[in-house]
């Protein structure tokens, strides 16, 4: 895991950097070097992180997380294709 994905997960669990760190048990400075590749992800803090995700998304209270699942299982958004700009089963007939 690399810096910029250990903090994608960290916004996506809508966590400051000073939050994680805590749950965590590290400094925010560590938090900060982790972030920007100063420092690898150590494979304990690899695993602690995911355990916070995986209780995130388990516990499905998070908005964010909520929004996730409902675009996963909405059949309109995967009929939609972003390379294409179009609508799958759509024609604009105007």
């Amino acid at each position: 895991m690399n810096g910029k994905l250990f903090q994608r997960i960290r916004q996506g669990l809508g966590l400051t950097a000073a939050e994680l760190a805590e749950k965590l048990n590290v400094s925010k400075v560590y938090i900060s070097m982790i972030e920007t590749n100063k420092r690898p992800v150590s494979e304990l803090q690899e695993l602690k992180i995911k355990a916070l995700l995986r209780e995130a998304i388990s516990n499905n209270n998070d908005e964010f997380f909520r929004l996730v699942f409902a675009i996963r299982d909405d059949s309109d958004v995967r009929k939609y294709n972003t390379n294409t700009n179009s609508y799958q089963g759509y024609h604009n007939n105007f």
